[in-house]
This record gives structure tokens, C-alpha cells and sequence, in this order.
């Protein structure tokens, strides 16, 4: 009988060796886990920025655009105008001959 109550702590003792390691490994493997989602929290984080720096810089350019358009419309209607008020004061000055 004591010979298997040997065996039976030998294994319970074996048992608890294997337990041990894959605690270990567990760990092992939990710490690069962690420390590979801090990473692509990091990446993320980076690539929220960017996605804002790239949205900010669309919308001023957009903005310029748009300004830029309207600037050119107040130019040729400007140009426009002052071509109606050179031909009405060319006919001005027809009418008083």
C-alpha cells in the first residue's frame, strides 16, 4: 500500500510541476499579450491623430477651394461690370454728340 500511496504523490508532485510551468507560460504569454495591446492601443491612438490632421487639413482645403472659387466669381463679375459701365458710358457719350 505505501507503494501506491508513492505513486499517487509522485504523480500529485508531477502533476503539480506541469501545473507550475504552464503557469509560467501562461504568464509569459499574458505579459507579451499586454504588452502587444498596449502597442496597438498606441497605433491607434497615432492613427486617430493622423485621421484628424488629415481631416483638419481636407476641410482648410476645402475652405481654400471655396474661397478661392468665390474670389475668381467676384473677379469676372467685377470685370464684367466694369465692361457694362464702359459700354453704357460709351453709349453716354454717343447720345451726347
Amino acid at each position: 500500500m505505501k507503494d501506491g500511496q508513492a505513486d499517487i504523490i509522485q504523480r500529485v508532485a508531477d502533476k503539480t510541476q506541469q501545473l507550475g510551468v504552464l503557469y509560467h507560460a501562461s504568464m509569459v504569454q499574458n505579459r507579451q499579450l499586454t504588452e502587444q495591446v498596449q502597442q496597438l492601443k498606441k497605433q491607434l491612438q497615432e492613427k486617430n491623430e493622423e485621421l484628424h490632421e488629415l481631416k483638419q487639413t481636407y476641410n482648410n482645403l476645402k475652405f481654400a477651394r471655396h474661397i478661392e472659387f468665390t474670389s475668381k466669381d467676384v473677379h469676372d463679375t467685377r470685370l464684367m461690370v466694369n465692361k457694362m459701365v464702359r459700354e453704357i458710358d460709351h453709349c453716354i457719350a454717343l447720345i451726347n454728340r
